[in-house]
């Protein structure tokens, strides 16, 4: 959970650790006690899934070991991506800077808050001839 003294830190550390990957724009970073948002633009050069990782991994140790002291921050498994163009970037980074107020008001956007369940697992195994 982030609490008001490991949320500023969070979000600064987030924001500085997300610019030092080259070519990347950070235009929003918000949360709320149990998640946190980013509006970023990165190169397709970028692997997401280990961006992310070193991110959260990197952000946690910084937390953990600076003034909050161990055990302030843990990241929950997982995250969610969504894509959008450049016409949606003014909203989505109003809808970030504004997270904590549209959650307060239960005005929240279901394409930037739903979280979808994956039912059938795809494996090589079970994915149809010719597509594996």
């Amino acid at each position: 959970m982030l609490n008001a003294k490991v949320e500023p830190l969070t979000h600064r550390y987030l924001t500085h650790r997300a610019f030092q990957t080259p070519d990347a724009l950070v235009y929003a970073v918000r949360g709320i006690q149990d998640h946190i948002r980013m509006a970023v633009s990165l190169p397709p050069t970028v692997e997401i899934a280990k961006w992310i990782g070193e991110l959260k991994g990197a952000c946690s140790y910084d937390i953990n070991h600076g003034p909050c002291g161990l055990g302030s921050l843990a990241w929950q498994t997982g995250y969610g991506i969504v894509s959008f163009g450049k016409r949606e970037l003014p909203w989505v980074v109003d809808y970030v800077k504004q997270q904590r107020e549209h959650h307060a008001a239960s005005r929240i956007e279901d394409r930037l808050e739903r979280i979808t369940q994956i039912d059938t697992v795809v494996t090589s195994a079970t994915m149809p001839k010719g597509m594996a």
